[in-house]
């Protein structure tokens, strides 16, 4: 069993002193953040934690958390994030901590066990060092601490290697951790969003830090854009939805070779998916995409983010649409689309977010900016007998043999998720598809990380209460309280409804949402439209910590009860167009 001391060692390598005898506490509260929540994990200690006094009750084996206590540890948190000098009393309770270095960090506890002394110590050191990061990694403001200064210098940095080029920065290099000194291959630290109010785990006892796996495992990038947009969450957030493509012809699922059909194993094999909805013409589908938009604007005022599905779009079509929102919507905040490949030229399953910086004045000083970035996919997607046939692709991806499965040929790349602050006290991420329904490696993660907003793009059947979708929606709803929005595209909707001759029986619900509060709403698109906008609201709730601690409002984005469809007239142009496409 690992002691005290030889996890520190591990962790904070380059505070060993030359003959090993002394390791120095670490400066940067990040870095004691994750130092005390890592002890706290790997013993148990964080699920014995509550709030007291308990009159009445057994206190064995239990971390009774006073608010005296809470108290000290605030004032302490308070000098800390005002000065960059380590407080007295962090000294003193690393030393306590230090004291018990030849301890192990997990034993067995009875029920009447007395729980070990150095559990108050790092437990103590943990909330310090969480309380001094309030507002850490979000927008800078003129009066921030030197620590949020610090990840911003470290944001900042990471950005160096992006090139902006006549208004468009692609990013190559991300912050997975906002730590200084602790070692990656053991956690990493990012800052955090909502504070579940359910359950029992050790991101319940944290509100502005979370403790995440090591890079190895998944990479939780921290992205800041140049210049990007700073609004008050409770300004509505208006989104635009577009669930292009509308058709998807049998010809874009390409079947490759089967495989196992000779041994009792299920036979499989790969397909791949031909966007033969986009052409060798990506103006025009922009054009068509543009004209939307134009749309929206026109007949409903502002938009602040424009969602695509997935595989919607491949990156020269994506790029185009990108560029040409930044030069004609300014009020655009973001814009996230599924593609068949990024900014660096590799081919697979991505998910594509663009954010703009606030716009030029009159005189386009300063310029305008979009700053691009993209992941891959974790989990490829599996077609099955019952998908096949729903979808009407039989004739493309053969059962002749009982129980075979057809999987996405894509590669998967490093794992990571991308954390995006939005406006001033929000944060957003962008899932793809199987992400949601398979919980490792990002689910845990996620809900340390607690994101007020979760974007799902699909390619899938129609979206309704009872289908998985829904389900593993509930479930980040719920813990850590994220609102939820998945989004597929109408034309495996089509496919869906094609064998049903009731046009009453037939399901346009393009998307879901599911927030905190409200019951799974479908988002409805029906043949003749051609997006859906929402209207969102950011509204301020009270969250508190396992251990009792009340924190500053966060925000949870709430659906406004109407959604709007948005149609335009289809121009001769674009129907040539997919007539030539349909051949």
């Amino acid at each position: 069993m690992a002691t005290i001391g030889e996890l520190l060692r591990l962790i904070l390598p380059d505070l060993i002193s030359e003959d090993r005898s002394q390791i120095s506490p670490p400066s940067f509260p990040p870095d004691m953040f994750g130092v005390s929540a890592y002890l706290l994990q790997q013993s148990g200690a964080y699920h014995r934690v509550v709030p007291g006094p308990i009159p009445g009750y057994s206190t064995d084996g239990l971390l009774v958390i006073d608010q005296n206590l809470i108290s000290d540890c605030r004032e302490t948190a308070l000098q800390w994030s005002k000065s960059p000098f380590i407080p007295d009393r962090v000294k003193q309770l690393w030393n306590k901590l230090l004291a018990a270095q030849n301890d192990e960090v997990h034993i067995e506890l009875h029920s009447t066990s007395k729980h070990p002394a150095w559990w108050i110590y790092a437990y103590s050191l943990m909330v310090i060092s969480d309380e001094a990061c309030e507002d850490v990694g979000y927008r800078p403001s003129d009066h921030g601490t030197w620590i949020e200064n610090v990840v911003d210098v470290a944001l900042d940095k990471a950005n160096q290697g992006s090139k902006l080029v006549q208004g468009q920065q692609r990013k190559w290099n991300h912050l997975y951790t906002i730590t200084l000194y602790a070692n990656q291959d053991i956690f990493c630290v990012q800052p955090k969003a909502r504070t579940p109010d359910v359950g029992c785990a050790l991101r319940s006892i944290s509100h502005n830090l979370a403790l995440l796996p090591p890079k190895g495992q998944i990479q939780i990038n921290w992205q800041k854009a140049l210049n990007s947009q700073i609004t008050d969450d409770e300004r509505s957030l208006n989104l635009l939805l577009i669930p292009f493509p509308y058709e998807i012809r049998d010809e874009a699922f390409v079947a490759g070779d089967l495989f196992n059909t000779d041994f009792d194993a299920k036979p499989w094999g790969w397909f791949s998916i031909d966007q033969s909805w986009l052409g060798n013409e990506p103006q025009r589908v922009v054009k068509f995409l543009a004209d939307i938009i134009d749309r929206a604007h026109s007949e409903h005022g502002q938009i602040h983010g424009i969602v695509l599905p997935e595989y919607a779009l491949n990156w020269a079509a994506y790029e185009m649409l990108a560029e040409h929102i930044r030069k004609t919507w300014r009020d655009v905040e973001f814009l996230i689309s599924g593609s068949s490949g990024n900014c660096s030229g590799t081919s697979g399953n991505f998910a594509l977010c663009s954010f703009f910086d606030i716009g030029p004045d009159e005189k386009d000083n300063p310029q305008r900016t979009v700053t691009h970035t993209s992941r891959g996919k974790h989990h490829r997607w599996r077609l099955e007998k019952y998908q096949i046939e729903k979808y009407g692709l039989g004739a493309q991806l053969p059962l002749s043999v009982e129980g075979t499965f057809w999987w996405e040929s894509i590669a998967l790349e490093g794992r990571e998720i991308h954390i995006n602050p939005m406006r001033s006290a929000s944060l957003f991420t962008v899932m793809i598809c199987e992400d949601l329904a398979r919980s490792d490696p990002c689910h845990e993660p996620l809900k340390s990380v607690g994101p007020n907003l979760v974007f799902v793009l699909l390619m899938d059947g129609p979206q309704l209460s009872e289908r998985w979708s829904a389900r593993y929606s509930m479930g980040l709803a719920e813990d850590p309280g994220s609102s939820v929005l998945t989004l597929t595209s109408r034309a495996l909707l089509e496919r869906w409804n094609s064998e049903e001759d009731d046009d009453s029986k037939k399901v346009w619900s393009v998307g879901l949402w599911k927030d905190d509060k409200s019951r799974v709403t479908p988002l409805i698109c029906s043949p003749e439209g051609h997006a859906v906008l929402l209207k969102l609201s950011g509204k301020k709730v009270k969250e508190m910590t396992l251990d009792g601690r009340s924190a500053k409002e966060a925000f949870a984005w709430r659906l406004h009860p109407e959604t709007v469809p948005v149609q335009i007239e289809v121009t001769e142009s674009w129907t040539r167009f997919a007539s030539e496409l349909r051949g």
